[in-house]
């Protein structure tokens, strides 16, 4: 299956063939600002499955842990690059639409998660 994630005006993509390696939440403070949300939503694929880039990205670099794609048009962060992912792009989860990522079975990390957040009981937690 091909999965094709797309920016908030559709000028950019990334698509990407079979299932995710991870597909989590995280309530970072980086992920909370990537996404200006409580918690950010975020799938992991290997490069390898990568098969698409398309559109005009801009990037932002986060020290040395992270490299961030974003549309130059509406400025959508769609992919990004990190350090403790080494060989994987991370997607924005929210923006495969059609057909949309399964349910996450993972939460990266609780610390940060605000208060009146409840997610499943089943998800796999980190710390």
């Amino acid at each position: 299956m091909v999965r094709k994630a797309i920016c908030c005006c559709g000028a950019t993509s990334i698509e990407v063939r079979g299932e995710p390696s991870l597909n989590g939440v995280c309530h970072c403070d980086n992920c909370k600002r990537r996404t200006g949300s409580a918690f950010g939503w975020q799938a992991y694929f290997p490069d390898s499955q990568v098969v698409a880039i398309a559109g005009e990205f801009s990037s932002h670099r986060i020290r040395t842990e992270q490299e961030r794609s974003f549309c130059t048009q509406c400025g959508t962060t769609l992919f990004w690059k990190s350090a403790f992912m080494p060989g994987q792009t991370g997607v924005a989860a929210g923006a495969f639409i059609d057909p949309p990522l399964p349910e996450p079975g993972l939460e990266a990390t609780s610390q940060g998660r605000v208060e009146w957040l409840a997610l499943a009981p089943h998800l796999k937690r980190l710390s």
